[in-house]
């Protein structure tokens, strides 16, 4: 098993279109036949693949499914930035699609892992455009909370947070986190 031949494998789907799996799990199309190459070779085919899609859209820049398949191709190769770029794109030319705005702050809070909650103007933007197209989303509330906390805010992140554990199931695995979450916060406003 090699993870780095399958993320590779996985971004040439991407960027050709094709879901990520197919139901036997084997490749088809230009994955399939990237998959046939050696491993120097298939990286090559990936990128070469990943950068016609770039150059396509530079041609016709008001295609969102392409710059949706850029930016998911990108993240799939580790290029956090340049996904980035691909979803400001899209957003700016197809703005109304929650998913689109949740998959953008997903990677935004990606971008400097050593951060556990963003709280750069750019991140609090995307939250309020989310919150405007769906109020109460759970995501909103999680982030919300977590700009709170990192601003130590504690006050702010107990009710973004005791929302979202509000509307939570019983079952959920994330109420574990919210819970420890909300007890920091709870200490951090004595």
């Amino acid at each position: 098993y090699d993870a780095a031949k399958v993320k590779e494998i996985e971004a040439a789907r991407v960027a050709s279109g094709q879901s990520s799996t197919r139901p036997s799990g084997a490749p088809a199309g230009p994955a399939a036949g990237i998959a046939a190459l050696p491993p120097d070779e298939q990286a090559v085919a990936i990128r070469g693949m990943v950068e016609g899609l770039a150059a396509r859209l530079e041609a016709n820049p008001d295609d969102p499914d392409g710059w949706r398949m850029l930016a998911r191709s990108q993240e799939v190769l580790g290029e956090i930035d340049a996904a980035l770029a691909a979803r400001r794109q899209l957003l700016a030319i197809a703005p109304d699609d929650v998913r689109d705005w949740k998959d953008f702050i997903a990677l935004l809070a990606r971008r400097d892992p050593a951060q556990q909650f963003p709280n750069d103007d750019e991140f609090v933007a995307a939250l309020a455009e989310l919150e405007t197209r769906s109020p109460g989303d759970p995501l909103v509330l999680f982030y919300r909370g977590g700009a709170a906390f990192s601003r130590g805010d504690g006050a702010t992140a107990v009710a973004n947070w005791s929302r979202l554990l509000a509307m939570s199931p019983e079952d959920a695995p994330v109420r574990g986190i919210l819970e420890g979450l909300l007890a920091e916060a709870e200490a951090m406003g004595q």
